[in-house]
């Protein structure tokens, strides 16, 4: 996890993360953001008309979280809160309740929403609505991103949004908001990182390796325009994030961990070289070790 500081004249404190314990307690957060800060986790939203807020709105395929009616805009936001780690259990109902409120009457919609307040032209907006999805996390990993930029290159309007809590050492709350996508700065690239072929064979021989010697069988391994990583299958969060480096054919791994606060933060930091991985040295051993105590701390005990 990146250190968040608070600057305070001349003095910089380290802020602790402050875990988030329930999805109710969570909910109770976003609800209270979008009461006094709607504008911070509603991208795209740019008109002075304050938003009806609807929680736990009702449709055919179940209970939104929270809708949002942007009139002025004819926009509909689809809120999902989840507390842990699924984006795709966030993704498919989000997909579920746009399907849901596609196929309800627009007499039933605009009756749910004329009980909370009254328009005058509420049936031409819904006509007209764009229908926004938004999912709400407290980390918006890898997996999720590419899932995020694939949707949104089809045109499907998603966007992941990562809420953190910080506490000062006087007791104040930090809250740090990230989207993704930036809505104001759309992506300019898809090319990964380019790598020499040796890299590729140490990493695909790594992972069967770690799926022979202890047995976990999903473990991906993947390239971003930066570095190598690997993580769980259908995770969001990234076990490790690998540097090469070409002059020694040696690769930097930065594995994570959740720490107490339930927070991915890095746990270990090993250097191999790509002979080691091939050849199966002593090197090889302490890696796939970390490994294991990495992959355990992320994804098992917490």
């Amino acid at each position: 996890m990146v250190p968040v500081l608070l600057k305070s004249g001349d003095s910089i404190e380290s802020l602790k993360p402050i875990p988030i314990r329930s999805e109710d307690e969570f909910k109770q957060l976003i609800a209270k953001l979008l009461e006094t800060h709607y504008q911070s986790i509603l991208p795209e939203y740019s008109s002075d008309t304050k938003p009806l807020i609807i929680r736990e709105f009702d449709t055919p395929s179940g209970r939104i979280d929270f809708l949002v009616l942007n009139s002025s805009a004819k926009e509909i936001y689809l809120l999902e809160v989840k507390k842990e780690d699924n984006y795709r259990v966030a993704a498919g109902q989000l997909f579920d309740y746009i399907a849901g409120i596609r196929s309800m009457p627009i007499s039933d919609l605009i009756e749910a929403l004329h009980r909370k307040a009254v328009y005058e032209d509420l049936t031409s907006i819904l006509k007209e609505a764009k229908i926004i999805l938004v999912a709400i996390m407290p980390e918006i990993g890898d997996r999720f991103r590419a899932v995020l930029d694939y949707l949104n290159d089809v045109n499907i309007k998603i966007y992941g949004i990562e809420i953190k809590k910080y506490a000062t050492a006087g007791g104040a709350e930090f809250i740090s908001v990230d989207v993704y996508p930036d809505p104001e700065r759309p992506r300019t690239s898809r090319k990964v990182i380019q790598v020499d072929k040796k890299f590729d064979a140490a990493m695909t021989k790594l992972r069967e390796i770690i799926e022979k010697r202890l047995k976990i069988k999903d473990i991906v391994y993947y390239k971003t325009v930066k570095d190598l990583r690997l993580s769980r299958a259908g995770s969001n969060l990234v076990l490790a994030r690998i540097y090469p480096r070409k002059k020694d054919m040696s690769m930097l791994f930065r594995l994570f961990c959740k720490d107490e606060s339930g927070y991915r933060v890095q746990c270990f930091e090993i250097r191999v070289k790509v002979d080691d991985i091939l050849g199966e040295t002593r090197r090889l051993e302490e890696l796939i070790a970390k490994i294991k105590q990495a992959y355990e701390k992320l994804y098992i005990s917490y």
